[in-house]
């Protein structure tokens, strides 16, 4: 199976499935820096962070609608993160993603992913 599909397969499964365990550092590794370098609300970085999401993780995995996503307001910045950063830990087939992307590439795609629990204005 294509690497990129196993990829985007593994993290759909880590945020679906070890979610509630989320709000603890459940990437095991060390936290990024400082947390993210800018506001996860800028449209600009959510842009940025669906353009790649689109290039690369639902092109192999998780497909053209991230239907995982929206809504979800439990999926906390810091576990994003270290799901994309740290891959699923043997929970899923995630693979890490943190020696492909920069910590801020990976902020962009938390924006992105957290604006999908947003909803919008009315």
């Amino acid at each position: 199976m294509d690497p990129k599909k196993i990829v985007a397969v593994a993290v759909a499964a880590a945020l679906a499935v070890a979610a509630p365990i989320g709000r603890a550092h459940a990437g095991g590794g060390p936290p990024p820096e400082a947390g993210p370098p800018f506001p996860l609300t800028d449209p600009a970085r959510i842009a940025a962070g669906k353009s790649r999401f689109d290039s690369t993780c639902a092109a192999f995995c998780h497909g053209e609608s991230p239907a995982l996503f929206i809504g979800r307001t439990d999926l906390e910045r810091q576990y994003i993160y270290n799901t994309i950063r740290d891959g699923g830990k043997g929970a899923t087939p995630m693979p890490p993603w943190g020696d492909v992307f920069s910590s801020e590439e990976i902020w962009e795609l938390v924006a992105y992913v957290q604006s999908l629990g947003t909803p919008p204005d009315r």
